[in-house]
């Protein structure tokens, strides 16, 4: 899953974190630590998806920033992290949620870049953008049009000629 998916997965998580329970909006970026730090392997070759996309990684990050920072931002970071590795164990290459172990899982077979993914990724902004205006106290259905038209104006920005 490229960056994009990444950040629409980990917004539409933040967002239900939002829903059932009251954090301050600059915790999202705990959230997008989680989702971004596991591709620091991804220069590394014959280890991406392998030394920072496991549980092993993930504990050691959340209990750093449990015992520096507190107990919530480290949950916000492990559902950033979790949208990350859902999103690659999407693809085919997968991840290896247990390395060093040799098992690697994989949930589907969606490409990166394709178009698939693209409208995942506009489908999870759009949902988390819109439970993120409710949460502003936006009406539901004013929520609804204006990520839409966010939504809209994003389409026509990628379908742009070069």
């Amino acid at each position: 899953m490229n960056r994009t998916g990444h950040v629409s997965l980990s917004l539409f998580a933040f967002s239900l974190v939002l829903m059932v329970k009251n954090v301050a909006l600059v915790s999202y970026l705990f959230v997008l630590l989680g989702a971004f730090l596991p591709d620091f392997d991804l220069g590394i070759k014959g280890l991406h998806r392998k030394l920072f996309h496991n549980v092993w990684f993930a504990g050691i990050v959340g209990l750093l920033i449990a015992d520096n920072v507190g107990f919530m931002p480290a949950q916000l970071f492990l559902i950033g992290f979790i949208t990350h590795v859902l999103g690659d164990s999407l693809t085919p290459e997968g991840i290896h949620l247990f390395w060093p172990g040799k098992t690697r899982i994989r949930i589907g077979g969606l490409k990166t870049g394709s178009m698939t993914e693209y409208v995942i990724t506009l489908f999870m902004f759009f949902l988390g953008f819109t439970i993120l205006l409710h949460y502003f106290s936006f009406e539901w259905t004013k929520a609804v049009y204006a990520s839409g038209l966010l939504l809209f104006g994003l389409i026509v920005v990628w379908l742009r000629p070069p």
